[in-house]
């Protein structure tokens, strides 16, 4: 890391860029997306205390769906730093990464927050599996 240069420069998007996770040599397209983080578009905002990395996600069309993502970033540790925004008619699933994270924390978050969108994507309405009740009461 070099200690004169500030902001992000020095931590997640090269990082992410080096590693392969990010291609932002396309043109920025109409539609506001920066580039691909792991096959999905992805946009990114800048500051000097870090990077806010926004990916894609397509909903399901279920009304309940925002909701549910909702609770699931609200309940678990690893959505704390993350939020959904509707923008140009997509869902873009955004994540915080600080400058003073080093190397392994970022990728690990990155890492967190496309399984986050996988998650959304696939499995938050499935229906739960019916269990057969347990009977604890002959093992007392």
């Amino acid at each position: 890391r070099d200690d004169l240069v500030t902001g992000v420069q020095t931590c997640a998007l090269p990082i992410f860029e080096a590693l392969g996770y990010i291609e932002s040599s396309i043109e920025t397209i109409n539609d506001g997306w920066s580039g691909v983080c792991a096959t999905r578009k992805a946009m990114w905002l800048e500051t000097e205390t870090g990077l806010s990395l926004g990916v894609e996600i397509t909903a399901p069309s279920d009304t309940q769906w925002l909701n549910q993502a909702t609770l699931v970033l609200a309940a678990c540790q690893e959505g704390w730093d993350c939020c959904l925004e509707y923008r140009n008619s997509q869902w873009v699933l955004w994540k915080y990464y600080s400058i003073h994270a080093d190397d392994s924390h970022v990728i690990e978050n990155l890492k967190l927050q496309l399984a986050l969108a996988y998650y959304f994507e696939h499995e938050l309405l499935q229906p739960i599996k019916k269990q057969k009740p347990r009977l604890w009461r002959g093992k007392l």
